[in-house]
């Protein structure tokens, strides 16, 4: 009904550190909180990890970039979630290949056990 359409609004927030506007993100995410009594679990916040590949190695990188990747990605998860001002996100997209399936299938689920 008409009603129920105009109660629906879309509680998804996808970021990544590379586009560099988390933080903005995170105040937006805090004010929902704040002023409009929107809770946290209510919300679908994804994130990214990019490898080095698809990073802009001339600004400054969620991780060091000499470590594992499996370091890098859990550098750049908890990078997120700062910035975010999250304790989790709901969802961790691979934003650019990783070297091998391999290293994906090795990385992905350790990254999650932060």
């Amino acid at each position: 009904g008409q009603y129920a359409e105009e109660r629906f609004f879309f509680n998804f927030e996808s970021t990544s550190y590379r586009f560099r506007r988390e933080e903005l993100v995170g105040q937006a995410l805090s004010e929902l909180s704040s002023k409009h009594s929107i809770p946290r679990s209510s919300l679908w916040i994804q994130t990214k990890y990019t490898a080095l590949g698809g990073q802009d190695t001339s600004k400054p990188l969620p991780y060091d970039p000499k470590s594992s990747v499996e370091s890098q990605v859990k550098s750049s998860i908890q990078t997120s979630l700062r910035q975010l001002g999250v304790e989790y996100v709901d969802g961790l997209l691979l934003h650019s290949p990783l070297p091998t399936y391999e290293v994906c299938r090795r990385t992905f689920p350790s990254a999650l056990i932060l």
